[in-house]
């Protein structure tokens, strides 16, 4: 009887032990798993940047913030905050931080000279001096990011300089050389304007966005009626290249064509506000004062059409940059 009892008393401890070392088992491999799922967590920086992904903006800064505290030689940090600085319509801020990344890029490079392998040094350099390494690809963004505040400021020759090296690192091509017109136009340099339409269409591009910016083109050198062909050809899905063929036939004189397009836009969009605005301008030049009146009006504008009817009107090509897309790399590896 004894022996009976010892026996089962010491069963129950080899199942005791055996239990409590199955849970030690579980709990190792539980943490062994989190380990391996904890590499996969992206960096805050990758977390920022699928934040502006997502446009999400107010949450990128907020991490970015902080890590630009902890340390503010991170390289990827500081060109994402400028990004998104950019996106919150802070132009200003964003070039000042895209101008200190650059600034570090040029002293790393400068250095990294007189050892020869200059992209070996300046890798070991960027990882010096960020988290994750600042790759050749990234700093096309960062030149890509410089041309579009240099623009904005209208520093027109340098931006040239800093798109044209987004080009050289491979960055990319269509929205490089979208800017790139963008900034011929604003400079009123037609030819150079041209010459990035010729590159887009080696590329490929859509033939709706070629056509558009042909279009202004031909506009822009004195051939009306080129440009109405080519905005022709795009006008049953493009309401902006309808809008540009009534401004054309508005700025020759032609009001009531114009007033027939602007009309057929209403027809399908009837809280334009812009065709009505332009159909009131028209109808002032046609010498029918409360018509225009009326259509002022209608869209809330308390102001005399006589002040506010210019004899031509800008074309537009801008609905083709918008929004500019930023391809944001957020995994270098």
């Amino acid at each position: 009887m004894v022996i009976m009892k010892l026996k089962e008393e010491r069963m129950g401890r080899n199942v005791r032990i055996f239990s409590l070392c199955l849970i030690l088992f579980l709990f190792c491999l539980m943490a062994s798993g989190s380990a391996l799922l904890a590499q996969r967590f992206v960096t805050p920086e990758e977390g920022a940047c699928h934040h502006l992904e997502e446009g999400e903006i107010d949450e990128a800064i907020e991490i970015l913030q902080k890590i630009l505290e902890a340390n503010p030689a991170n390289l990827n940090a500081r060109l994402y905050f400028g990004v998104a600085l950019y996106l919150n319509k802070n132009v200003e801020g964003a070039s000042l931080q895209f101008e200190k990344v650059e600034k570090e890029v040029d002293k790393m490079l400068g250095a990294s000279r007189p050892f020869g392998d200059e992209a070996m040094f300046t890798q070991l350099g960027m990882d010096r001096k960020s988290d994750i390494l600042f790759t050749k690809q990234r700093e096309g963004l960062l030149y890509f990011c410089r041309g579009l505040t240099l623009k904005e400021g209208k520093d027109f020759r340098n931006a040239e300089k800093k798109f044209k090296k987004a080009l050289k690192l491979e960055y990319d091509e269509k929205a490089t050389r979208l800017q790139l017109f963008d900034l011929y136009i604003k400079n009123r340099d037609e030819k150079k304007a041209t010459q990035e339409v010729a590159e887009l269409k080696k590329m490929g591009e859509e033939p709706e966005s070629l056509a558009f910016l042909e279009g202004y083109l031909a506009y822009r050198k004195g051939n009306d009626q080129e440009a109405l062909t080519a905005f022709m050809k795009i006008a049953s899905s493009s309401l902006a290249a309808k809008g540009n063929m009534a401004l054309i036939h508005y700025n020759s004189g032609d009001y009531q064509k114009a007033i027939g397009i602007w009309e057929g836009i209403l027809s399908e969009h009837a809280d334009d506000k812009e065709s009505l605005v332009n159909i009131g301008r028209a109808h002032f030049h046609l010498g029918d004062i409360e018509k225009a009146q009326e259509c002022f009006t209608r869209v809330g504008l308390n102001v005399s059409p006589e002040k506010h009817s210019p004899k031509k009107i800008p074309l537009t090509y801008e609905s083709l940059l918008e929004q500019v897309k930023f391809d944001l790399m957020c995994k270098v590896k």
